[in-house]
């Protein structure tokens, strides 16, 4: 059967259910998408998918906001972890990084905290519907597809968007390389 020729207003219903509550309706949106002409539905994505920046710190700064998290006067704990939390997805790997070493109880429970909040994010209707889409980018698996894909895989370091891009990418490249193999005699 060939695809469908999506029309602007199914689309916009399909983008606005791919960052619904409802995982049903998502994937429903998702099989439409995936069932309809690649080249328009990689066309309309490319205009909605945007990587991930991340705002430029320093690891040094970063390695001090951590350390102020635990500081014993309370305005320079508050004022470390509201400049954490304002760096979001740009903090989360070393945040990370520190909870694995367990500075201390106290600075593990408010890094704990701001992981919550950074996770929270990624739980946004905009993000979801972004993850969603690369699931309908894989499926369509051509050149034009990779190529967004790979803009997205370049994205701020340690945010979902990004490490989900990588790993859609590397599956992509893998069937593509198992198609060469295949068709090489």
């Amino acid at each position: 059967m060939p695809p469908t020729r999506p029309t602007p207003d199914f689309l916009a219903d399909a983008w606005t259910k791919l960052g619904g509550p409802h995982a049903s309706g998502a994937y429903d949106a998702a099989l439409a998408l995936s069932q309809s002409e690649p080249s328009l539905v990689i066309s309309f994505l490319r205009t909605r998918l945007r990587p991930t920046v991340a705002v430029p710190v320093s690891n040094e700064t970063l390695d001090r906001l951590i350390r102020e998290i635990d500081s014993v006067r309370f305005k320079e704990r508050d004022q470390a972890m509201g400049q954490l939390t304002d760096l979001g997805i740009a903090a989360a790997p070393a945040l990370r990084a520190a909870l694995a070493r367990h500075e201390s109880l106290e600075a593990d429970r408010r890094i704990a905290a701001l992981l919550s909040r950074i996770d929270a994010e990624n739980r946004k209707p905009e993000i979801l519907q972004s993850l969603r889409a690369l699931r309908v980018l894989e499926d369509f698996d051509d050149s034009d597809a990779r190529l967004l894909v790979t803009d997205l895989a370049a994205g701020a370091p340690g945010s979902r968007l990004t490490i989900e891009a990588q790993a859609t990418l590397s599956r992509m490249k893998r069937r593509l390389a198992s198609r060469c193999v295949e068709v090489t005699p």
